[in-house]
């Protein structure tokens, strides 16, 4: 977080010990913006369950999609999990879409 903002993912790429990359992009081309960090990160490791989740995704429309990080709102009683854009089209309500769940392929 900064401030009131989550900016997540935060990745660390070495040697860049105190500092993550934050806000990055790559369907978009953005490349994000370095952030120092406060403490060191704690180290976590998935249980060994857990299903591999993607950050970020592109839709064959070209919508970019990326997950909700905080409060979610509902589509047919379920929870969002992404909020999907398209490239080149303004945000809008009538623009936006939300996903509640993606099957690959």
């Amino acid at each position: 977080m900064i401030g009131n903002g989550i900016h997540d993912p935060g990745f660390q790429v070495a040697p860049m010990e105190n500092e993550v990359i934050c806000d990055a992009n790559p369907v978009l081309g953005k490349s994000g913006f370095v952030t120092k960090l406060t403490k060191p990160l704690t180290l976590v490791t998935a249980p060994p369950t857990a299903s591999p989740s993607a950050w970020i995704l592109q839709l064959e429309d070209g919508s970019v999609c990326e997950p909700f990080t905080g409060t979610r709102p509902a589509v047919n009683n379920q929870p969002a999990v992404w909020s999907c854009i398209k490239p080149g089209v303004p945000r809008s309500p009538r623009t936006n879409s939300l996903v509640t769940k993606v099957h690959p392929g």
